[in-house]
């Protein structure tokens, strides 16, 4: 089986992923979806957000489904925004 680290895109939270979420899960994978920092929170925490801030907690994302999943594929998916996120973890971290 493997790790999914799915990643929303702006105006959205982890939840957007729920039904395929759902779907993985019962195929025996690994789910995570995490909402991105700022989203959902106060002004000031949106404020904060860089776009390297965002790429670094996808790391996380991944190293703890890494973690997780040990040597089985980890799959990272972005929707809309996130595929900028997603694309700039890939940079900081092949």
């Amino acid at each position: 089986m493997a790790g999914f680290v799915l990643i929303h895109g702006a105006m959205h939270g982890g939840w957007c992923f729920d039904a395929v979420a759902d779907l993985l899960r019962a195929q025996g994978h690994t789910v995570s979806a995490p909402d991105l920092p700022g989203m959902g929170g106060d002004e000031a925490t949106l404020q904060a957000v860089t776009l390297d801030g965002w790429a670094e907690f996808t790391l996380e994302q991944c190293r703890a489904m890494r973690r997780q999943i040990g040597d089985a594929p980890l799959v990272l998916t972005g929707h809309s925004r996130g595929g900028l996120n997603i694309g700039a973890a890939a940079e900081a971290d092949p």
